[in-house]
């Protein structure tokens, strides 16, 4: 994922992989559902990490930080990891002002 803050003009390539289970104890999780949420969480870490001034390398550290804490509450038994799975297609995500 490329984190891009449009007003400093930071660009940070960030690599994780977002893994959410088809059913938790409460409900089944679509497809659907999982990409939405898991986007929800990674505009609001992304927004929480390009509003201080980092380095590169530790805004890709915190962001996936942010996100190991919210996508477990987000969604139950949702997970972040490092490791990507080379057959997945990045994503980009720009954070644009309100």
């Amino acid at each position: 994922m490329r984190l891009t803050n449009l007003n400093t003009g930071l660009n940070v390539m960030c690599q994780f992989e977002i893994g959410t289970p088809l059913r938790t104890h409460e409900m089944e999780i679509s497809r659907a559902l999982a990409q939405r949420v898991s986007a929800e969480q990674a505009n609001l870490a992304a927004y929480a990490v390009l509003s201080k001034a980092l380095l590169p390398g530790m805004a890709c550290e915190q962001f996936k930080a942010i996100l190991k804490g919210s996508m477990p509450r987000a969604i139950a038994g949702a997970r972040v990891k490092a490791d990507c799975d080379p057959r997945l297609v990045p994503v980009e995500v720009t954070r644009e002002e309100p």
